[in-house]
């Protein structure tokens, strides 16, 4: 669907294609205004000093071999098995392209080449909107990239705040809804009112400026050869998009990160650190009131997963409109840009007519508790049964009874223990689950390894 029309010939549905992400990844506005942290975390000059290091063997054959074998291959047609087999015969030959970046901080126009595949977002797409860009990057480009990712994730850990649970060691996608629901426990009880804002930001990988990702790992302290270095990675980019496993024409990227580039989730760190310093500041000088928690606790304003942001504060009209404000300066600098249809507003302890008239004037949605935060229910009594719908939803879903009838009792035994390793152990990793819950759900499987008639009681659909 484009412009209200269906297109439908296979030349002009690739034309469309090819004219719908080359202006996605295009930069229109070339002199962004830049931003002054005077907050932000600096790395160490040793660490400054390390990364600009020369690479060795070592580190290059364990980023090849760290890559996993059968990853489709980019326009070069090659994957990972074919040089880790004949390893022997490429091994001097990567340490001079590696040599060379180290150098010049290039990478050649067809080793930036890569293919762009669309995965739907959605069960029925109809427009391109509707789908998920993932680069399938070259193995030069790759292993450059896995490289100076290995070595910045390292570093990052120094700079990178606590509000930010992401890709870093030691940090958990638990820790945020864990924090939610041990706040909203706190409020209730204390009868305080206080107001989450839920962000949404368009198309987050796609319209990051790389001019603001510079500049931000500069005044964290990273030197000019290593800026040099993303600047190269980034500036390589080239695409074509697969449409219906053909190419389209290829195109230059001049914003944007590509999603599929194991560099690419650390970059975006950087541009949520900034926007964490910039809330930090706006806290600091009273623009924004966060929560004070209890005993001691720390001042909680918000909380960071990749692109999943969530705003804590005050209850008050004042506090919203300059979050939103700051956002907004935010994304002229930054090209982020937050979606405030998209985005919803949460109030404890606050009626939700007074909710609604707040979310009208911010222009967002007025929601409510309970709601899914990185997957997982939070704000809700998980010891009701009926607030444990969404694994027993997993559960009918992935072990529909007519996959029964087509797997051996081993196909269904293994498609159990994927299904409990999966969305179930996630939930069980923060809630304590009520007994009868674990009872049907081993009833289900009991029902679906012997092929049986469907259990599911009516006390499950909430």
């Amino acid at each position: 669907m484009s412009g209200g029309s269906w297109v439908s010939n296979p030349s002009l549905v690739k034309k469309e294609v090819f004219s719908f992400f080359r202006s996605r990844f295009k930069e229109e506005c070339t002199n962004r205004p830049s931003i002054s942290f005077s907050n932000l975390l600096k790395i160490s000059s040793t660490d400054a000093s390390w990364l600009e290091s020369p690479f060795s063997k070592e580190e290059i054959k364990e980023a090849v071999f760290g890559c996993g074998d059968d990853r489709a291959p980019g326009p070069d047609g090659f994957n990972f098995r074919f040089f880790k087999f004949f390893w022997d015969l490429f091994e001097e030959d990567f340490l001079r392209v590696l040599s060379d970046f180290h150098g010049s901080g290039s990478i050649s126009t067809g080793c930036g080449s890569s293919f762009i595949t669309l995965v739907p977002k959605k069960k029925d797409p109809q427009s391109l909107a509707d789908y998920r860009p993932i680069s399938l990057v070259g193995v030069i480009n790759k292993v450059i990239s896995k490289i100076l990712a290995n070595r910045l994730k390292i570093v990052l850990q120094s700079v990178i705040s606590n509000s930010q649970s992401a890709f870093l060691g030691n940090r958990f996608i638990l820790d945020g809804p864990l924090i939610i629901n041990e706040v909203c426990s706190w409020l209730k009880r204390s009868k305080k009112k206080a107001l989450m804002l839920k962000i949404d930001f368009e198309k987050a990988y796609d319209n990051v400026s790389w001019s603001f990702v510079l500049d931000v790992m500069s005044q964290m302290g990273f030197g000019p050869r290593w800026c040099s270095w993303i600047q190269g990675v980034l500036s390589s980019a080239r695409a074509s998009v697969l449409v219906n496993g053909a190419p389209t024409f290829e195109f230059g990227w001049s914003k944007g990160m590509r999603q599929g580039d194991p560099i690419s989730p650390f970059l975006f760190l950087v541009v949520m650190e900034a926007l964490s310093c910039l809330i930090n500041k706006a806290v600091e000088v009273g623009m924004f009131s966060g929560i004070r928690l209890p005993e001691g606790g720390p001042l909680l304003s918000h909380l960071f997963f990749a692109d999943d942001a969530l705003v804590i504060g005050e209850w008050h009209e004042e506090n919203v409109i300059n979050m939103v404000r700051l956002l907004r300066c935010f994304h002229v600098c930054s090209g982020l840009k937050i979606n405030l249809e998209k985005s919803g507003l949460f109030g404890v302890g606050v009626e939700a007519s007074e909710v609604g008239q707040m979310a009208g004037v911010v222009g967002c949605r007025a929601e409510s508790f309970p709601f899914k935060y990185l997957g997982l229910k939070v704000g809700a009594n998980m010891n009701r049964v009926s607030n444990w719908r969404p694994i027993f939803d997993i559960f009918e879903s992935r072990l529909a009874l007519w996959k029964s009838t087509l797997l051996s009792f081993g196909g269904r035994i293994t498609l159990i223990r994927s299904v409990l390793e999966s969305l179930p152990s996630f939930y069980f990793s923060l809630y304590r689950a009520p007994k009868q819950v674990v009872a049907d759900l081993e009833k289900l499987m009991r029902g679906f390894w012997g092929g049986g008639g469907r259990v599911i009681s009516e006390k499950h659909t909430g």
